[in-house]
C-alpha cells in the first residue's frame, strides 16, 4: 500500500517500477526493524521499573507484617513477595532482607 501510494505520487516509469518498489520496501522493513528494537527497549525498561516498584511494596509489606507479628498478614506478604519474585533479587539489599525474613 505504501509503495503504491508513493508510486502514484511520484509517477515512476514502468521500466524502473520494480527497482524503486524494492528500494522502498527494503527501506520500510529496515525502518520497522529499527523501531521494533526501540519499542522493545522501552517496554523492557518500563517492565523493569514496575517490577522494582512492586518488589519495594512487597518488602514494605513484609516489614510491616513482621512488626505486627500477625501470621495472616505475614502469609499474605510472603505470597505477594513470591509473586513479584522478591526472592530472585541478588543485589544485596533485597537478598539480605529475604534471608532475614526466611524467604527462599
Amino acid at each position: 500500500v505504501v509503495m503504491d501510494l508513493f508510486g502514484a505520487i511520484v509517477h515512476v516509469d514502468t521500466g524502473a517500477k520494480n527497482d524503486w518498489q524494492i528500494c522502498i520496501g527494503t527501506g520500510f522493513v529496515m525502518l520497522a526493524a529499527f523501531f521494533d528494537v526501540w519499542i522493545m527497549q522501552r517496554a523492557l525498561a518500563g517492565a523493569t521499573r514496575d517490577l522494582e516498584s512492586e518488589q519495594a511494596k512487597a518488602l514494605d509489606k513484609l516489614q510491616v507484617a513482621c512488626k505486627m507479628q500477625e501470621v495472616g498478614a505475614l502469609e499474605h506478604a510472603v505470597v505477594f513477595a513470591r509473586f513479584v519474585d522478591l526472592h530472585a533479587r541478588t543485589d544485596g539489599h533485597w537478598h539480605g532482607q529475604c534471608d532475614r525474613l526466611g524467604l527462599p
